[in-house]
């Protein structure tokens, strides 16, 4: 999905810059090794596509085939997120994987995933899960319902929040209005209390739930997609997902 250009401010930006400044609209698809601005590769036989997606910096990725990649250059040099190199599954701007998607909130049964990323600890960049939804069965323009972000790790980004137990887990939650497109919505960021590397079997639908129970979610609307990737403000070079699935 594009991104927003969010700045690094005192409470992990806690106001979304209005400015939309890239789409996936013009990607196109590279089977080799390298994956360059305006690429998508796809692997596991299409359930899965990987892209840059670079909004003001320069980001290229590598693959060799897994359900993954390797940030090999990044351009990314701050104040503000420039880069979200990212694994996808669903449909987003026209470009979509294998899969049932979008699929209705109501429908999506009991979606888990596994997460896992190589940190270097060095720049400023998050490594995280991107969820967005419609209210209609969105595949071609800007999600409008809602956009869920949880955060693994978080080097240099100042989080803040409401402390809250998400499935036996402690999360801090944030929440505040962004638009782009002409569309205006809630996103909804969980940050883990302790910053990690990995999650495996997580389970989304709690988090759809609260999300439901302050209104910023409805269960008749649409799961357009998921991302699973590192918001870079400032470098980025060696980060690695290692792996990403999503049962959804």
């Amino acid at each position: 999905m594009p991104r927003l250009s969010r700045f690094l401010t005192g409470a992990l930006a806690c106001s979304a810059a209005s400015i939309v400044l890239a789409s996936t609209a013009s990607a196109t698809t590279t089977t080799g090794t390298l994956i360059e601005p305006h690429n998508n590769k796809y692997v596991s036989n299409g359930d899965y596509g990987i892209r840059s997606d670079d909004f003001g910096s320069l980001t290229i990725l590598d693959n060799n085939g897994e359900r993954g990649f390797t940030v090999t250059t990044s351009t990314a040099n701050g104040p503000r997120v420039t880069a979200y190199p990212n694994i996808f599954r669903g449909w987003q701007w026209g470009v979509g994987t294998n899969g049932a998607w979008p699929v209705k909130v109501s429908d999506a049964g009991t979606p888990q995933a596994d997460f896992s990323v190589r940190q270097t600890w060095k720049g400023t960049y998050d490594a995280s899960l991107d969820i967005w939804f419609s209210t209609y069965p969105n595949k071609t323009t800007q999600a409008n319902g809602a956009e869920i972000m949880i955060f693994l790790s978080h080097p240099h980004v100042f989080t803040a929040g409401k402390k809250i137990r998400v499935d036996g887990t402690d999360w801090y939650m944030n929440e505040w209005k962004t638009k782009g497109h002409g569309v205006t919505w809630p996103l909804i960021i969980f940050t883990h209390a302790t910053q990690i590397s990995s999650v495996k079997g997580l389970k989304l639908n709690p988090f759809f739930r609260i999300a439901e129970a302050h209104k910023w979610l409805k269960p008749s609307w649409y799961w357009t997609g998921i991302d699973a990737g590192f918001e870079l403000w400032k470098g980025g070079e060696g980060l690695r997902v290692t792996n990403f699935t999503v049962n959804s």
